[in-house]
């Protein structure tokens, strides 16, 4: 393991961090690593800092170039965050880098799910017409109605709904009329409460946090959902004592939101929980 001024990249930092709404209330990282290169992790050199792949280049070339820049931003910290943007920038106007941003959006969201966020949060930032058509097709792809369940949760259908939200994000980024047409209508109609929570607040985000912005989703919010226009939202260079002054006038004008108060174990020996007898009860298989 590095010293103390070397941090783990994250798989899909520019996810959250490409100018796109992530989880509302989600913190910014923190500060990021000084070494001219990232070191190692798990055994691989990783690339040096502040040096993406070009997203330049035309037909099969241009495919590639998307795929490693892909797989740079993967591997990305925040720190990198305004390389990432000014590279893509430059990729936005190449048409053949935009489809190939979109075949690898398209590609992982069947292999790697991390790899299809980065995909989608790219292809937002870059804020094209073709990129706009995609996300808003990819948004309105029916969610998977057969998986593994657990406790309740499909989580195939999770996924999907994650990935989408992400598709929702750079929808609102792009901002045309159409766009947010499509952002008002998805925070009511789309199945997925990930979903539809995602578009209010990319909606607000993307629109100042005004209460013009709030009032232009009221009409389509669920009414059950309305309280999502009031989320508190943690944003970069804020403290937390900023945040939580917040979250606390957050509270108190919805009191049936607040935690309970914590209860305090009554003074005396820890008792351990009760184990159960018949968990190793079986014998183990006999060796062959």
């Amino acid at each position: 393991m590095q010293g103390s001024t070397w941090r783990a990249p994250r798989i899909g930092a520019l996810a959250a961090l490409l100018g796109l709404v992530g989880t509302a209330g989600a913190a910014e990282p923190t500060t990021a690593p000084t070494s001219p290169t990232r070191g190692i992790t798990t055994g691989l050199v990783q690339p040096e800092l502040h040096r993406p792949p070009a997203l330049v280049g035309s037909g099969d070339l241009a495919r590639q170039a998307a795929r490693s820049f892909v797989s740079w931003a993967s591997l990305s910290t925040a720190d990198e965050r305004e390389d990432a943007r000014r590279e893509i920038l430059a990729g936005a106007a190449n048409p053949d880098i935009v489809r190939g941003v979109i075949a690898e959006a398209r590609e992982a969201n069947e292999t790697d799910h991390s790899r299809a966020l980065v995909s989608l949060a790219i292809l937002g930032e870059m804020r094209t017409e073709e990129g706009e058509r995609y996300l808003r097709d990819f948004i309105n792809q029916p969610l998977p109605t057969k998986g593994t369940v657990v406790e309740g949760d499909l989580i195939e259908a999770t996924a999907m709904a994650s990935l989408q939200a992400k598709a929702v994000d750079g929808l609102a980024f792009r901002g045309t009329r159409e766009a947010d047409a499509e952002v008002l209508r998805l925070a009511g109609e789309h199945p997925s409460i990930i979903v539809r929570a995602e578009a209010i607040s990319a909606y607000l985000w993307n629109h100042g946090d005004t209460e013009a912005a709030r009032e232009a989703l009221r009409p389509s919010v669920r009414k059950n959902e309305q309280i999502l226009l009031e989320r508190v939202r943690h944003v970069g260079g804020e403290s937390a004592e900023q945040f939580n002054r917040k979250l606390e006038a957050f509270t108190r004008a919805h009191p049936e939101l607040a935690p309970p108060p914590p209860e305090y174990r009554k003074s005396g020996p820890v008792v351990a929980p009760e184990q159960n007898p018949n968990r190793f009860s079986e014998p183990p298989p006999v060796a062959r």
